[in-house]
């Protein structure tokens, strides 16, 4: 799976287009989606999804996960290679994540992941609504406030005020200062209290407030190499997750500045993968299409 924003998409889509039929066309399946994610993913019945792969939280080296790799941290190549031969793991595996989880395998409930997985069942309540299926909007609303409290009650850390992801059976807090605890604002998790601490964090630059914020590990962290495969370097989707959930919590001034530089970084180096936090390189592919993400940030300045 991916990161399960494919509520939200639909929404935006009818909300530009006013187009009802798309939404019953398209709500079964997503209903779906959501349905097989509780279903499948949440071996422990906490209301958490379990990701069985890097891959699928879009974070692929993120040094979020080094604890179940086989490789160091600076291996590269190493890293790799160990996602490719955990593909095969999966699949002898069944994909079943409670049994990837008993056997000591990649198990993760990611605290971005949940966060979106919350607002998207937001999402899916609207459409259920917009629909006529009150029930169903109600049950959805219930399951996403279930996420958030769940949240707030395994993956917050009230002395470092931050979220951390939870690692395997045991749910051992992953203590890697990444944007992911950021994400938690776009899911509306947070309380204003926690909400301020996590926008404090940010806005820091021993942390996140680099020249090109916001990078995929904190340059505070051991493993920040802003010149490496998401281990610090810049990202569109993390932006505009980040913006998104600062938006949500009032907090304008800071989401601009974000925006700001993101579309100063792409002007200036053109529609890469990813960017260097400090001086701006771009790198991967020059025309990578969810860098595209940087019209809707420009557009929200008023720049589009």
């Amino acid at each position: 799976t991916q990161p399960p924003l494919l509520a939200e998409a639909v929404l935006a889509t009818y909300r530009r287009t006013g187009d009802l039929a798309f939404v019953a066309e398209t709500y079964p399946a997503l209903r779906a989606h959501y349905d097989w994610l509780a279903r499948r993913r949440d071996p422990d019945g906490d209301g958490l999804v379990t990701i069985i792969h890097p891959w699928e939280s879009g974070w692929d080296s993120s040094p979020r996960w080094d604890r179940f790799a086989d490789a160091a941290p600076e291996d590269d190549d190493g890293l790799r290679r160990w996602r490719v031969r955990l593909v095969a793991d999966l699949r002898r595996a069944g994909h079943d994540a409670a049994a990837i989880e008993a056997a000591g395998g990649f198990a993760v409930e990611a605290v971005d992941f949940n966060s979106i997985y919350a607002a998207n069942l937001d999402a899916l309540a609207e459409l259920a609504g917009v629909l006529g299926l009150e029930a169903e909007a109600a049950a959805a609303r219930r399951r996403a406030r279930r996420v958030r409290d769940a949240i707030n009650e395994r993956m917050w850390d009230p002395a470092a005020g931050y979220y951390w992801d939870l690692a395997g059976r045991g749910e051992e807090p992953i203590r890697c200062l990444t944007p992911a605890g950021l994400i938690a604002l776009y899911g509306g998790v947070p309380d204003r209290e926690q909400a301020a601490r996590l926008v404090e964090r940010l806005c820091d630059p021993r942390h996140f407030w680099t020249r090109f914020p916001v990078p995929s590990v904190a340059a505070s962290e051991p493993t920040y190499r802003p010149d490496a495969y998401w281990r610090g370097n810049v990202w569109a989707s993390v932006n505009w997750l980040v913006v998104r959930g600062l938006e949500r919590y009032g907090y304008a001034a800071e989401a601009r500045a974000i925006a700001q530089r993101f579309v100063e970084l792409v002007a200036r180096s053109g529609f890469h993968e990813y960017f260097h936090p400090e001086t701006g390189q771009g790198y991967g592919p020059d025309r990578q299409s969810w860098t595209a993400l940087v019209v809707d940030l420009a557009a929200s300045l008023g720049e589009g």
